[in-house]
């Protein structure tokens, strides 16, 4: 059980080190897309399904309220997988401001402007 649980740690360490190469930019980019559009008066939408939803309405709420900095400002963010019907609305009246935040349940991100 040990040699399980360093397998998988280290597995898991080996791939966030990798992350810090292949990733930085896009992480980079998208994080500035995200605050000029915060700036131009967006807001941050996300949407996940099973528990990427839960991972959703989490990332949401770190814009919000911040989970783990409480000394930054509130931000404009909704997980719409909260009110599904709210989708549709969203969507329609901010095309063109709004990033738009998928997840799926191993962690990627995907980020439609």
């Amino acid at each position: 059980m040990k040699e399980m649980i360093d397998n998988h740690l280290k597995e898991s360490a080996r791939v966030i080190e990798a992350m810090v190469e292949t990733c930085r930019n896009e992480i980079q980019a998208a994080s500035e897309l995200i605050i000029e559009s915060i700036k131009r008066g967006g807001k941050v939408m996300w949407c996940g399904n099973g528990g990427s939803a839960a991972q959703a309405q989490h990332l949401s709420t770190e814009i919000i309220g911040g989970l783990r900095r409480h000394d930054l400002p509130p931000q404009p963010s909704v997980s719409l997988t909260t009110d599904s019907s709210f989708v549709k609305s969203v969507l329609a009246h901010n095309p063109a401001i709004s990033p738009f935040i998928g997840t799926n349940t191993n962690l990627s991100l995907y980020l439609s402007y």
